[in-house]
């Protein structure tokens, strides 16, 4: 029974992170303790366990948060390099998508009024992140986490058909519907990176895109988002009361001249998301009669029920402990979840996420 401890880094963007974790003696048993925040400044810790434990079960506590860091990124050695000296180096991409912080309809009417035809909205997808790159032929797919993941045979013909008209280099941001993957943004064409290029001249690009796939007759495999100009705050209560009265996610907007920056701003940001509804992922706790599932939160170290929801018939019941997306209407502090829909499993997020954190609750009556 020895000591452990590890210090691991992730740099994704602007964003540079440090996670460390310790394995130690305490008393008459083992304690897990870890320390987090922004490399090389003052870090927040706390501990995995609020009493000391047996040296084997602190073993796998440790273990356990170490392997939920590395699946996130984080890696050892100083560098920062996402998931480097792990087992998933090997399927590491430059894919690092730029994530959003959410906005009030209210305070976003404000910032389209204080500067009529600085913002761009597009509708937000309820699929799940893709980064789409070709280099020469190769068609490279990449999950939000920036690993590689097998292409669709759909995806495949599409970029043959693209390939035989010239357009053999080019990366798409986009989020795959069922056999569609719906670009929203292009990061790169013809061998240059428009990362660095304004929103708007960007668009421009991705419309060129639109009208290739369109000549190429793909787009019932890889089509685009429209975006609408917002000249005023009209046209931006417009857009948001078609979005909803289409049942559509929510709208996405995006300042014009903003830059494509990887990772997620600690507030605000050049880019925000009007959501028409809540959402959170959960783990599966259990099983239940009738095609539902008990489902459940992190509170700290502690899993606490969060209610149930009902699996829709053309959906195979997720097992025991897989992770799964659902929406909702609110939650109640020490309850459950109102009116929660399956939307399906998800593969691109960890357990560690899934936090009471994430829910919106319902006011309280004065």
């Amino acid at each position: 029974m020895e000591s452990e401890s590890i210090s691991l880094r992730l740099k994704n963007g602007s964003s540079d992170k440090t996670y460390n974790v310790s394995l130690e003696p305490s008393g008459a048993g083992w304690v897990v303790n870890f320390s987090y925040g922004k490399t090389g400044g003052t870090l927040t810790a706390g501990t995995k366990t609020r009493a000391p434990v047996a040296y084997d079960a602190a073993k796998e506590a440790y273990d356990k948060l170490v392997s939920s860091k590395t699946a996130k990124g984080y890696s050892p050695g100083g560098d920062g390099v996402a998931f480097s000296g792990t087992e998933l180096a090997g399927r590491v991409t430059s894919y690092q998508p730029q994530l959003l912080n959410p906005v009030s309809e209210d305070a976003m009417i404000d910032m389209v009024s204080a500067a009529p035809g600085a913002w761009i909205a597009q509708e937000k997808h309820d699929g799940e992140r893709r980064g789409l790159k070709v280099a020469g032929g190769e068609i490279i797919p990449s999950n939000r986490k920036g690993l590689r993941v097998p292409v669709r045979g759909e995806t495949e013909e599409a970029v043959a058909r693209l390939a035989a008209m010239g357009l053999e280099d080019f990366e798409i941001d986009c989020e795959i519907m069922g056999p569609k993957l719906v670009a929203f943004d292009v990061l790169m064409l013809d061998g240059d990176d428009l990362r660095d290029m304004p929103l708007k001249q960007r668009l421009e690009k991705l419309g060129m895109l639109d009208a290739m796939f369109l000549k190429a007759g793909v787009e019932s495999a890889i089509t685009t988002s429209p975006s609408w100009e917002l000249d005023s705050a009209a046209t931006a209560s417009n857009i948001i009361a078609t979005m909803r009265a289409k049942s559509a996610e929510g709208v996405v907007f995006k300042k014009s001249d903003a830059t494509y920056q990887p990772g997620r701003p600690n507030s605000g940001g050049d880019q925000l998301k009007l959501k028409f509804y809540n959402d959170a992922t959960v783990r599966v706790a259990a099983a239940n009669d009738k095609r539902s599932v008990a489902i459940e939160l992190l509170d700290g170290a502690e899993w606490v029920k969060v209610g149930n929801v009902t699996i829709p018939p053309s959906d195979v019941v997720p097992p025991q402990g897989s992770l799964i997306e659902v929406k909702y209407l609110y939650a109640y502090k020490g309850g459950a979840l109102y009116q929660p829909q399956y939307l399906g499993q998800r593969n691109d997020v960890e357990e560690a996420e899934c936090t009471l954190a994430q829910l919106i609750y319902k006011a309280e009556a004065a």
